[in-house]
């Protein structure tokens, strides 16, 4: 790495410079400026996967996931939606003696890197896009297909981040609409409440962590379902119906998003004549002086 007169490190572009080019550039090193200038850092940022905006065909024929999962472990559930048909893989093998009991009558058990293997082949093959709430979960998903590039490039191509399509609806909505999500953040249950989707209080958010620290303590001990206690066996039903409704509630909101995006923005609020700004005290003195003075 070469450096300039005043000890600054120079990047490639410099070495294209001619000499004159350099002298030119020389005097800059005493004056204080962002070496950015000249060393231009990650000048062409590689976006994401799933930024696009979801439309309503897409919506209609989506794959639709999300996972329950705890902070720092593998994802214990990955819940599937597509069309009208809802299925819930149980990945973690201690809950796994849970399938198809207490009611759960739509768990599987599922290897994690089979199942996503499984629908981003579907996904492929039926030109379906894969819609989870925000890029979290394609990041679970991401690990399970490492080392298959093309499976991986699948997922990329495939995948919506419905938060995105979300905040871009958003952006379209009047003052009193907006003023909900700057509140809340930009959550599922916000989005729920804007479309007036039911949400059960008893599966809504905040109950699938404590369900599965619960039952994990519990099945940890070698217990099969019958000896868990009462609490724990609800925990099961409160935790498969909690992924059940996220689903049904993502597939719904999804829906009129991009229904939303094929309309025209709200126009932008003008103030009523009631609320219109009083004039400053000087322009009331100029008109007064106006009135008094017509000649003038």
């Amino acid at each position: 790495m070469l450096s300039d007169p005043g000890g600054r490190e120079l990047g490639l572009r410099a070495l294209t410079r001619t000499e004159d080019q350099r002298e030119s550039v020389a005097p800059m090193t005493s004056c204080r400026f962002h070496p950015n200038l000249i060393r231009p850092k990650n000048p062409m940022p590689r976006s994401r996967p799933g930024h696009q905006i979801i439309t309503p065909s897409e919506a209609r024929t989506a794959i639709f996931i999300d996972y329950e999962a705890t902070t720092k472990r593998a994802p214990t559930l990955l819940g599937v939606r597509i069309e009208k048909a809802t299925q819930v893989w149980v990945l973690e093998t201690a809950f796994q003696r849970c399938v198809g009991l207490g009611g759960a009558s739509r768990t599987l058990r599922g290897d994690h890197s089979q199942c996503v293997n499984a629908l981003v082949d579907r996904a492929t093959q039926e030109n379906r896009v894969i819609i989870s709430w925000s890029e979290h979960d394609l990041r679970l998903m991401e690990p399970a297909l490492a080392g298959d590039t093309d499976r991986l490039a699948s997922l990329h191509a495939q995948y919506r981040d419905a938060k995105k399509s979300g905040r871009r609806w958003m952006a379209r909505q009047s003052e009193r609409r907006r003023a909900a999500v700057l509140k809340n953040g930009h959550k599922l249950e916000v989005y729920r409440t804007l479309f007036n989707v039911h949400q059960p209080e008893h599966f809504g958010s905040g109950v699938a962590g404590n369900a599965m620290r619960l039952l994990r303590s519990q099945l940890h001990q070698g217990r099969p379902f019958r000896e868990l206690s009462e609490k724990a066996r609800k925990s099961w039903h409160v935790l498969v119906r909690h992924n059940e409704f996220d689903l049904t509630s993502l597939q719904q909101v999804c829906e009129r998003i991009a229904e939303g995006m094929q309309m025209p923005a709200a126009p932008k609020s003008i103030a009523s004549p009631s609320r219109a700004a009083a004039p400053s005290r000087a322009a009331r003195a100029a008109r007064n002086g106006r009135e008094r003075n017509p000649a003038r």
